[in-house]
């Protein structure tokens, strides 16, 4: 494990400073021409904090948008490891307190993570977590169940490492379950409740896994004759 300190640090308390800044701009405007916000306590608070996360996120898209999070082994001393761990303060300290949590309701979950930069198709929705938004792809109309984790990073020791997750169309991932970094899950394809699908996995078109680790149970026939 890789302590995080120096650069990736100062990255992070400049960016809570920036947004920190933006806040008191954008308030001293809204609280000389909104009277309501200015007599309320409550809305006052909602709005700062609205501002200020809406703020992070901002400069959050825009650094990894110059600065894209690298894929694969992440060397000491590198500006990818700057970049990486720089992201796992935001995940840490922004992203996982705010957006991942039991308070969001499912429907909004798509919104939210094509917000923080993951790609998802239509009708998709899940109520598990996704560790890494910016390497996460997923198709249309697909579920993960209830307390699905979904990770894209490994950490193996010393070594540490980025591999997306792919996942198709109308896959459905049951309730517990976990998928690793690197993982491909192509369409029509069901992961049973409870199953670990390890890292660099391969699932094709219609197949079923289950277990732990997860393995190849049948073929699902009804997504073959449906296609």
């Amino acid at each position: 494990m890789r302590r995080i300190e120096g650069k990736p640090v100062l990255i992070f308390f400049s960016m809570v400073g920036l947004s920190f800044l933006n806040l008191l701009i954008v308030y001293n405007f809204i609280i000389s021409n909104f009277s309501l916000i200015k007599e309320s306590e409550v809305l006052t608070l909602l709005f700062l904090l609205a501002i200020f996360v809406l703020s992070m996120i901002i400069l959050y898209r825009l650094l990894f948008l110059f600065f894209p999070l690298p894929i694969g082994q992440i060397k000491e001393h590198s500006l990818e490891e700057t970049l990486i761990m720089t992201y796992q303060l935001i995940i840490m300290f922004i992203i996982k307190p705010i957006f991942q949590n039991r308070f969001i309701p499912v429907p909004m979950t798509r919104l939210i993570y094509k917000i923080l930069g993951s790609k998802v198709g239509y009708g998709t929705y899940f109520s598990g977590t996704i560790s890494d938004p910016l390497h996460f792809q997923i198709g249309k109309n697909s579920i993960l169940g209830d307390e699905c984790l979904v990770i894209s990073h490994a950490i193996e020791g010393s070594n540490f490492s980025f591999y997306p997750v792919l996942i198709g169309d109308n896959v459905t991932i049951g309730a517990k379950s976990i998928v690793m970094a690197g993982v491909q899950i192509e369409n029509g394809a069901i992961i049973a409740a409870g199953s670990i699908v390890t890292k660099h996995t391969h699932i094709k078109s219609g197949e079923v896994w289950g277990g732990i680790p997860a393995k190849k149970i049948k073929q699902n026939l009804m997504h073959h004759s449906a296609s």
